[in-house]
């Protein structure tokens, strides 16, 4: 199940790892730290800028989308900047587990999990052989995805997640396929009538072209509930 693997990654038994340092305001019109098209978290500089709301900031701290959990309606409007600084050879997957830590510090969240059922895309393996090279031993996570890309060492549950992102529906990885993998793929998002080029796919045809399919199922994913959060973060 998804919410296991979710609680495994921070079990409550054992701290949420930290930034080194970290700023977090209010954000102003004029406030300018992350740009649309630059990730939050830079794992070259360990450097986290964000000018978000708190909506998205969530949505980066528990990886999920903005259809995966509930909040106040105002986390939606109100907007933070939070600068802070990783440790060395921090993973983007404990990036988040610190901004995790930055909400429950500084803004008091408190969430549980859910199990939801619904219709919605699977993951699954295809029948011919996955076409996507395994990371070498020791590799770390680190990937990134726009528009344009999906590239970078990362699990099939990211790739599911960044395809679910862009199909604005949940994506379920049920593939079964562990560990890295190295992703490199080319895509668009889905117009009739579009016709891929060479070594392109789009966003719904992405799985096909890696070896693997998507299939329309009812499936059940852990909605997240955020249960009080505070408006004003607590002083740097």
């Amino acid at each position: 199940m998804l919410i296991a693997l979710l609680l495994a990654l921070a079990p409550p038994s054992s701290p949420l790892p930290s930034f080194e340092v970290a700023s977090v305001k209010r954000a102003g019109a004029d406030t300018d730290l992350n740009p649309k098209y630059e990730p939050m978290f830079d794992p070259r500089s360990g450097r986290f800028n964000c000018n978000s709301t708190l909506g998205e900031i969530i949505e980066a701290a528990y990886s999920v989308h903005g259809w995966e959990f509930s909040a106040p309606d105002w986390v939606k409007s109100e907007r933070y900047a939070i600068t802070a600084l990783a440790p060395p050879r921090t993973t983007k997957k404990n990036s988040g587990l610190m901004v995790r830590r930055v909400l429950e510090e500084r803004f008091k969240i408190q969430v549980h999990y859910e199990d939801r059922e619904q219709e919605t895309y699977v993951l699954v393996r295809g029948r011919g052989k996955l076409k996507l090279p395994a990371a070498k031993t020791g590799a770390v996570e680190n990937y990134d995805f726009t528009l344009g890309h999906f590239a970078g060492i990362a699990p099939m549950s990211a790739f599911a997640a960044a395809v679910g992102g862009f199909l604005g529906r949940t994506v379920v990885d049920q593939t079964g396929y562990k560990g890295l993998y190295v992703f490199q793929v080319s895509w668009a998002k889905d117009i009739p009538g579009f016709v891929p080029g060479e070594g392109q796919t789009t966003y719904l045809r992405a799985a096909g072209f890696l070896g693997m399919k998507m299939e329309m199922r009812k499936a059940s994913f852990p909605f997240l509930v955020v249960d009080s959060i505070e408006k004003e973060p607590t002083a740097n």
